[in-house]
């Protein structure tokens, strides 16, 4: 198969504008181009993860849309948090979109025979091991193309020739590899069957193992640009309301999506879907979250009964008479607002942050990209495992922080009425609280409302961790913005919630 024509255009200019692309079952395509020539943009546009970039041939369709691509990026995007590589290739066979799902241990032993991949090899490995993991996972979801950017990046010579070799067996397998590089290694008969040179944006034919000019590796910068204008370059406030609109979209397919994936011919494959649930649960209700609602409770039931009473100012036997009213209502406050609040912006600065981190790092190491290859939908497997884990999570650690409340308020009482006792404090903390049996007032509010700030702060942390990263610098960037965000959207629930609640 030769993808003949190919154009690749990014706002209105030209990153390829000629030439063709073979691509052919069981064979090594290799495409040669310096640093910012547009290569990798290309590979992506391939395996079509790339919105911002459009793609066309002499046949005016996307060139492998019927095509099951198998995606090894730079950093070889191993899924380090399953532990394994056998759960690596598993998590791949287990979405696989064919009738033998069930031949697990056939896809594991085919990664151990063709490519050494050991089955019990665990995270961290080297470099090398990565890419044949990676390679291994991408055949385990029946590739008929591999593609592959800069396999050798950063490797030292062993760990090079191992990268090679990986590929070269993958190829042997039948798959298609697509292959771009500006590394001098693979310029080898034996290392690549076919290949081309993308330079002056376009893609010209070389015969491995002649020599490759040294100008044509000289950085070319235009990857982000163009150096071809193709029709009017779209204004600033055009290209804003595409954004805009292209999120506006996603939001309205966003129920569709997780429908999808929970109940479509398709679905996500179940062991996995809760491995993330747990991965999540943990940041969302883990050790650390605890004591920090814990502290941060504490200290609010303390202050309130305390210092509330402590400044009244009056006589013993005066403050002795006002002290019921002050904890009753000291405890309605806490319940019904104070806590609440608390609990929603202390966990959206901490979970949300730690999660645009872990998404921003999925997303900057090609995690994301090579789940959407595989068929293993994020939006289901992450961003939907997120906001069920905050929306669950938020209310049962604004319980706990309210416990903790009721502790801190118990020792402030005692500290100022050290001749009362429990059962005093009691009566008149859960007065205003306890109208109706056991079921504290305004339960039903703070868990809807919490239940609310914990699906947007999760969906905000998501999306600032998916957005476009150039570094590890817009990292940082997007978990600040996520924190943010996120505490802004608590703010406006809570004050929506109380010109409705009050």
């Amino acid at each position: 198969m030769i993808l003949e024509k190919i154009k690749l255009v990014r706002d209105g200019r030209a990153l390829v504008n000629q030439g063709d692309l073979p691509i052919e079952p069981g064979k090594v395509t290799v495409i040669f181009g310096a640093s910012g020539s547009g290569k990798s943009t290309l590979l992506y546009a391939l395996a079509d993860l790339d919105e911002t970039v459009r793609l066309t041939t002499g046949s005016g369709i996307h060139p492998l849309k019927e095509k099951r691509i198998g995606l090894v990026p730079q950093q070889s995007a191993v899924f380090e948090d399953l532990g394994t590589a056998a759960n690596n290739i598993a998590f791949a066979h287990d979405h696989a979109r064919v009738s033998d799902r069930g031949r697990l241990d056939e896809a594991i032993q085919r990664a151990e025979t063709a490519l050494g991949v050991q089955r019990h090899w665990r995270f961290p490995l080297s470099g090398g091991q990565k890419q044949r993991v990676a390679i291994g996972r991408a055949l385990a979801g029946r590739a008929d193309v591999l593609l592959c950017d800069e396999p050798t990046a950063g490797l030292d010579p062993a760990s090079r020739n191992e990268a090679i070799q990986s590929i070269r067996r993958a190829a042997a397998e039948g798959v298609a590899v697509v292959v771009v590089t500006h590394d001098l290694e693979w310029n080898a008969p034996d290392a690549a069957d076919l290949a081309v040179v993308l330079r002056e944006n376009a893609l010209r034919p070389h015969v491995p193992g002649h020599t490759l000019a040294a100008e044509w590796f000289r950085s070319a910068g235009n990857a982000t640009g163009g150096t071809a204008p193709v029709g009017a370059r779209l204004p600033a406030w055009l290209r804003a309301a595409e954004r805009i609109g292209r999120s506006v979209w996603w939001l309205l397919l966003f129920p569709f999506q997780i429908a999808a994936g929970l109940m479509g011919r398709h679905r996500v494959a179940p062991r996995w879907f809760l491995h993330h649930l747990r991965h999540y649960g943990r940041i969302t209700l883990g050790i650390s979250s605890w004591v920090y609602l814990i502290a941060g409770g504490a200290l609010v039931g303390f202050a309130g009964a305390y210092f509330s009473i402590g400044a009244l100012g009056v006589s013993p036997h005066l403050k002795a008479i006002l002290y019921p009213e002050l904890l009753a209502g000291s405890a309605l406050g806490s319940y019904r607002v104070l806590i609440p609040l608390i609990t929603a912006l202390l966990v959206s600065a901490k979970c949300g942050s730690a999660i645009a981190a872990d998404i921003g790092n999925r997303h900057y190491g090609g995690q994301i990209a090579v789940m959407r290859t595989l068929g293993a939908n994020p939006e289901t497997h992450l961003l939907f495992s997120i906001m069920l884990m905050l929306a669950v999570g938020m209310p049962v650690l604004g319980m706990l922080a309210f416990a903790a409340a009721s502790g801190g308020s118990l020792a402030g009482f005692l500290i100022q009425f050290p001749t009362e006792n429990v059962y005093a404090w009691r009566v008149d903390y859960f007065r205003l609280l306890m109208r109706h049996g056991l079921w504290l007032d305004g339960t039903g509010w703070n868990i809807a409302k919490l239940a609310l700030c914990g699906a947007g702060v999760g969906l905000i942390a998501y999306r600032a961790g998916v957005a476009p990263k150039a570094s590890h610098t817009d990292i940082g960037r997007d978990i600040s913005g996520a924190t943010l965000w996120s505490s802004l959207w608590c703010l406006l629930v809570f004050m929506l919630f109380a010109l409705i609640e009050f």
